[in-house]
């Protein structure tokens, strides 16, 4: 497993901290500076709030709201990361869940898309080349309300490669989608037609509204090409941005 020794005010006080990460460098310095230095998750920060966190990853949204969380579910579906979740958030009050939220109860694969990083996604794009296959145990968000006795959530954090597009349709959401104040995460897109722009149709069926939050750097650009007659191409783009704040 790689580590870096990440150093931020944010983060422990400031003070030389030890992260551990089974990923690139790239996507690891990138989910510390959204965090830590763009801070596009501060909408969520909710004095003794209760969080569920779908896709905790390696834990730095834990560590991003841990002054903030009296209540705190952390799901990872990866072992690799995992691992690095539970070491990078010793010491806190956590609910650890090594397994994934879906639309039903079972198992599944999830797909490593990257060399230099693990399975994280069940829903690779037509393009991507398959590095690892890893087995994970799937629940749906209704049982795993009712495991817990989730009666309520101030802040649903959701950051699962694809996934929202089986889990916000599913009529296991809407089982427990009044008991969710703040819905804040990333949308992607997938081979199945999913994209950023439907996800506040979809939330808007259980009576949030949704916003797409602006990055103050380029996170996703959507391209358009056009080549004429005498084979000269142009290309148009625009910033999309894909993190999204979902509030009643």
């Amino acid at each position: 497993m790689n580590h870096a020794d990440v150093i931020h005010k944010n983060l422990n006080n400031g003070k030389e901290t030890l992260i551990r990460f089974p990923l690139s460098t790239k996507e690891f310095e990138d989910q510390v500076s959204e965090l830590f230095e763009v801070e596009h998750y501060k909408e969520g920060r909710v004095k003794d709030g209760v969080y569920v966190d779908l896709g905790a990853n390696i834990g730095l949204t834990a560590l991003y709201f841990k002054d903030y969380a009296r209540k705190y579910y952390a799901i990872e579906p990866s072992s690799q990361c995992f691992e690095a979740l539970k070491l990078n958030t010793q010491g806190m009050d956590i609910n650890y869940f090594n397994m994934a939220i879906t639309s039903r109860n079972g198992k599944e694969f999830l797909k490593q898309t990257a060399k230099d990083s693990v399975p994280q996604t069940f829903f690779p794009l037509d393009n991507d080349k398959i590095y690892s296959r890893e087995e994970v145990q799937c629940k749906s968000i209704d049982k795993f309300f009712e495991e817990n006795k989730i009666e309520h959530v101030d802040v649903l954090k959701i950051d699962v490669e694809g996934s929202e597009f089986v889990i916000f349709p599913d009529d296991s959401f809407k089982k427990v989608a009044d008991k969710i104040d703040l819905i804040i995460g990333e949308a992607h897109y997938t081979k199945q037609g999913g994209m950023p722009e439907f996800v506040p149709i979809i939330l808007k069926e259980y009576g949030f509204k949704t916003e797409f939050v602006e990055l103050k750097r380029h996170n996703m650009m959507r391209n358009f090409y056009f080549t004429n007659e005498f084979e000269k191409e142009k290309k148009y783009s625009y910033e999309l941005s894909t993190i999204f704040l979902a509030k009643r």
